[in-house]
């Protein structure tokens, strides 16, 4: 009697293996910082254009939402672990950061994909420079969480991220509005997409943060407390999206308005001042792992396979290196600038790699624009592309070869401002990893600089 597996046993199948796959790969970024991207697309490459395992038809179905929920945990996660002592003298610096380094970077995708990839087809140019443009939040949280960095360093990278993330995805949506040719667009939908993600995403989510402080932190010790904050975070997603906000932001928010339950207590005074115990993030970030291998197994396994040509490879291979370039360009401005410090400029450089939001950016087009599965394997190509650079530029961080002299910022500098904050974190920081472009800060006060209160700001 032959085997003959059904769909749903391959499907199965293909999954446990990107499980064991993703565990795997997860061991080997640890202990070289290789993203398990690559591995995971290789064997969503292998099963689908390749073997036909998975259908295109399955995949296009679920892998927007799985995608889309992978980014709201991820973010939301990041918002805990900024408390107000890191978020407060970095929040300005981390908006220009993630705002110039988005806008330049679609900026330069569109421009070579319009003259090299596609040409004369600007909407999918316009596209992929909205989905490439982006770091991801996927990619540069987690491996910012393997460097052993100072806290104020590691609060710029999450902050940063979930903000490239947001600004991804609401551009994205605006480029649907624009290039629908249902002839349903007008322009109070182009003023609505404008004016209203941003403020309703930062509204819901200090609600949602609030409500989930009053309530569901009282029920950690229960059954199931994980899986019904996770539930809540989506929910909070869902209902923003409903308003026209930006759902990854309001995620972002709400981890950050619990992560500072201290201080909300202050104004709410019935609430505790408790934000989500480790138990709980601990199965948060497996669901993530679970959700994030099977999203980027879907990914490769909608690539059309074609020979790209010479020159759209090198084009990938220069962009894939040139974004990193350009934040770290970025970061050396603004440290000139004594908006943050000029040691940090390697690392912010580095983290740059592509992922989960550009994937699930490249995804929504598909019933949009004539011919947009084409973004697929050039999409594929740089993320891969940008994570191996990543890798190598890390490396080489890691062993002091990028790293600048600290400079002292300006005494009137915002940086300078929040120096004895950081200072604080420095000497608190536990560990014997320290990262890579993180400064061994003084013990004690600095004469040209006030010294931090007793129990912080």
């Amino acid at each position: 009697m032959g085997l003959h597996p059904t769909g749903t046993e391959l499907f199965l199948l293909v999954a446990g293996i990107a499980l064991l796959l993703a565990v795997g790969g997860d061991v080997i970024a640890r202990r070289f910082r290789v993203p398990d991207v690559l591995w995971l697309v290789a064997l969503g490459v292998l099963a689908g254009p390749v073997f036909g395992l998975i259908p295109v038809s399955t995949v296009l179905l679920v892998a927007p939402a799985i995608g889309t929920a992978v980014l709201v945990i991820i973010v939301f996660d990041a918002g805990l672990d900024l408390e107000r002592t890191i978020l407060r003298p970095l929040l300005a610096s981390a908006v220009v950061f993630a705002v110039v380094t988005y806008v330049t970077g679609v900026l330069v995708v569109t421009a070579l994909a319009d003259a090299f990839l596609f040409p004369g087809n600007l909407p999918l140019s316009l596209f992929f420079g909205a989905a490439l443009g982006a770091s991801s939040g996927a990619v540069a949280i987690p491996v910012a969480n393997r460097m052993g960095l100072l806290p104020s360093l590691r609060g710029f990278v999450h902050l940063d991220a979930a903000i490239e993330d947001a600004l991804a995805i609401v551009f994205a949506g605006i480029l649907l509005l624009v290039l629908t040719p249902s002839g349903t667009f007008s322009s109070s939908d182009l003023a609505l997409a404008l004016v209203l993600p941003i403020p309703v995403g930062i509204a819901v989510g200090v609600v949602g943060g609030v409500v989930w402080l009053l309530t569901l932190a009282r029920w950690q010790d229960r059954p199931y407390a994980a899986l019904a904050t996770l539930g809540y975070v989506l929910l909070v997603y869902g209902v923003t999206k409903l308003l026209l906000g930006s759902g990854i932001l309001a995620a972002l928010v709400t981890g950050i308005v619990i992560a500072n339950a201290a201080g909300v207590r202050r104004l709410v005074r019935w609430i505790g001042a408790e934000g989500v115990r480790p138990a709980v993030r601990a199965v948060q970030t497996e669901v993530a792992f679970l959700f994030r291998a099977l999203f980027l197994l879907f990914l490769g396994a909608l690539v059309v396979l074609a020979n790209p040509g010479l020159v759209p490879l090198l084009v990938l291979a220069a962009l894939s290196v040139g974004l990193l370039g350009l934040r770290f360009g970025v970061a050396r401005f603004l440290a000139e600038a004594h908006r943050l410090d000029l040691s940090w400029t390697p690392t912010l450089g580095g983290v740059g790699g592509r992922g989960l939001t550009s994937a699930v950016v490249l995804i929504l087009p598909i019933s949009v624009i004539p011919g947009a599965q084409a973004l697929f394997l050039p999409g594929v190509l740089l993320i891969i592309g940008t994570d191996l650079a990543m890798t190598a530029w890390i490396w080489v961080v890691a062993r002091g070869r990028l790293a600048p002299p600290a400079q002292p910022p300006a005494p009137g500098s915002a940086l300078g401002r929040a120096e004895p904050i950081l200072e604080r974190l420095a000497r608190e920081e536990e560990g014997p990893g320290r990262g890579p472009a993180v400064r061994d800060l003084p013990s004690g006060p600095r004469p040209d600089l006030p010294t931090a209160p007793p129990g912080g700001p």
